[in-house]
């Protein structure tokens, strides 16, 4: 939603006009109307945090394989997840996915799809 926010146009052109409400489009397709001080005070919250989220969750990735000193499957999903999140518009789409498969992971294994994945296959490179 922040990339959403952050890269809206209609909202940035609201805010000027000081109309009370704007068309919100979300992907895939999904519009929505909102009031434009409600998305305008919003957006000035979440557009740092979505600058820099991606810089937490590359942080956590090579935390892991720092700690563990070895590069698992599970990291390549979790860099790929991450790359792919960057991806304008279509990246709310994969990181929506992957959150959600993340929670039906934990409700069913107890594990995230990482954990799954780590233990079922065979570590990648080994830095021991």
């Amino acid at each position: 939603m922040a990339q959403a926010l952050g890269n809206n146009s209609s909202l940035s052109s609201a805010l000027r006009m000081e109309r009370p409400t704007t068309m919100l489009h979300i992907p895939p397709g999904i519009s929505l109307i909102v009031s434009t001080k409600l998305m305008g005070s919003i957006s000035k919250v979440t557009a740092p945090i979505a600058k820099v989220a991606p810089w937490i969750a590359g942080g956590a990735v090579g935390i892991d394989i720092y700690n563990n000193q070895s590069v698992s499957w599970g990291n390549v999903y979790q860099g790929a997840v991450l790359g792919l999140s960057l991806i304008p518009g279509a990246g709310l789409i994969v990181g929506g996915i992957s959150l959600l498969a993340e929670g039906v992971s934990f409700y069913y294994t107890g594990q995230s799809i990482s954990d799954n994945i780590n233990q079922n296959t065979n570590i990648i490179y080994d830095f021991k």
